[in-house]
């Protein structure tokens, strides 16, 4: 089993690592590390994609401003649906080209219904797999240049 990256409270990710530029960032907001092991897996595993997690909205917040994400995993179980719908529109505040999508337990007419308006990605299942990772990786276009075969 693969361990997942360590946490790096409010602190980003390098983006360059041995003569090699990270291309795409990606934020996940979780305090499951363990439980998300498999999904995490996936975009750990590719060398272009410099993924931060962090467990705070502060956190959140702050790495959007820093690093300019492309992606943003907002995990249901630390704040709620409401309250993660809420830090959305809190991201789309710093910048509204931040990708977002949630891994959540709400059936797909709740999702549309709550987030409407949000231009979300469809929701992750709780918890999500590996597969769950390649897929949204492949709608983002992130995984182009990397076999993800590979990865799991």
């Amino acid at each position: 089993m693969v361990s997942p990256p360590p946490r790096n409270p409010g602190v980003p990710t390098a983006l360059i690592t041995e003569d090699f530029v990270k291309t795409h960032i990606l934020i996940l907001v979780t305090c499951r590390e363990e439980e998300l092991v498999d999904f995490i897996s996936v975009p750990a595993g590719i060398p272009e994609i410099a993924l931060n997690m962090v467990a705070s909205e502060a956190e959140v917040l702050r790495a959007a401003r820093e690093l300019s994400p492309g992606l943003v995993i907002i995990d249901q179980q630390i704040f709620g649906v409401g309250n993660g719908l809420e830090l959305v529109r809190n991201l789309l505040a710093v910048d509204a080209r931040i990708n977002t999508t949630m891994i959540t337990t709400m059936s797909d007419n709740e999702w549309h219904e709550r987030s409407e308006g949000l231009g979300m990605l469809p929701p992750l299942p709780d918890p999500p797999t590996a597969a769950d990772a390649k897929a949204l990786l492949e709608r983002v276009g992130w995984c182009n240049s990397s076999p993800l075969s590979a990865t799991t």
